[in-house]
């Protein structure tokens, strides 16, 4: 019995793919470096470091102009050097940060050059070895109710078995601190409790635009995106189902207190949508640049 090809298969199968399309059929790859979702050859990675460069000069909050070829020089070190030396077992674990999350961390920390580095939800440790790969010589800390996933541990980086907001790191005045969020805590009161400790640079994970919602069970809401959003009704309701959970999720927008946080604000990267122009897959990662506790920019 001679199987019923569909439209599309109908069409390629009778004129030939290459007469219909300019997608080409081949029994070996030629493209070295994976993205995730696509692969790429490395002589063609310039192009693609120019439109990161580009979305983040266009963002506004760094202070000197991102290059093309800084961050060229950035990927290759991800790639062929950090990448590989990273233990099997660290590697696509459910609820781990993805190697495309590992390269959004990887570039923003290049960008930035902190002077301090504080996580909280290490879980097994991926980001936190990344960063301390990155910049071994800067203080550390890293936060988590409980560290007994945890598959890396260095006796330089200071471990606190508790909620950020418990034990807020000490910080020098003056000095560059980076955090990282990714324990599902509401983003609003990340915010403010990083203003009040001196740090200038967060990174959210997890912080999805209202119309993903339902991807998480435990998503970080308010995201940054409903905190920026000025015009995002007092009261705005947004319900969805998620498969691990029975009954119904409902967030409800609170415009007041959301406006306490984008006070506070310089500016913003939605990292998924700048990581995705390019194939990479990174997670609703968000970096937010805050005003200093002085009030100075």
């Amino acid at each position: 019995m001679t199987e019923k090809l569909n439209p599309t298969q109908a069409l390629f199968s009778k004129f030939g793919m290459q007469n219909v399309s300019p997608v080409q059929l081949v029994d070996r790859g030629e493209c070295d470096i994976s993205l995730g979702d696509v692969r790429l050859r490395k002589s063609d990675l310039f192009w693609v470091c120019q439109t990161l460069s580009s979305g983040f000069n266009a963002s506004g909050i760094f202070d000197d102009a991102i290059s093309a070829d800084g961050t060229l020089e950035y990927v290759l070190r991800f790639y062929e050097e950090y990448l590989p030396s990273v233990p099997d077992e660290m590697r696509g674990k459910l609820g781990s940060t993805s190697d495309g999350g590992l390269l959004c961390n990887w570039l923003l920390l290049h960008y930035v050059r902190p002077s301090s580095y504080i996580e909280s939800g290490v879980f097994i440790g991926a980001s936190l070895r990344l960063a301390d790969a990155a910049f071994p010589e800067i203080e550390k800390w890293a936060y988590d109710l409980s560290f007994r996933p945890l598959l890396y541990k260095n006796e330089d980086i200071t471990y606190i078995q508790n909620d950020f907001s418990k034990e807020l790191p000490s910080l020098p005045n003056g000095v560059v601190s980076f955090s990282f969020f990714d324990d599902h805590i509401d983003p609003v009161r990340r915010i403010l409790e990083c203003h009040r400790a001196g740090i200038e640079w967060v990174l959210f994970d997890d912080s999805p635009t209202f119309p993903r919602l339902n991807r998480y069970r435990y998503p970080a809401v308010p995201s940054v995106s409903m905190i920026m959003d000025d015009d995002m009704p007092d009261g705005f309701c947004v319900e969805w189902n998620h498969p691990n959970e029975e009954r119904v999720l409902r967030y409800t927008h609170d415009r007041e207190y959301c406006q306490s946080a984008r006070n506070l604000v310089i500016g913003h990267v939605d990292m998924r949508n700048l990581m995705g122009n390019v194939g990479v897959t990174c997670g609703d990662k968000v970096v937010v640049r805050l005003k200093k506790s002085d009030g100075s920019q």
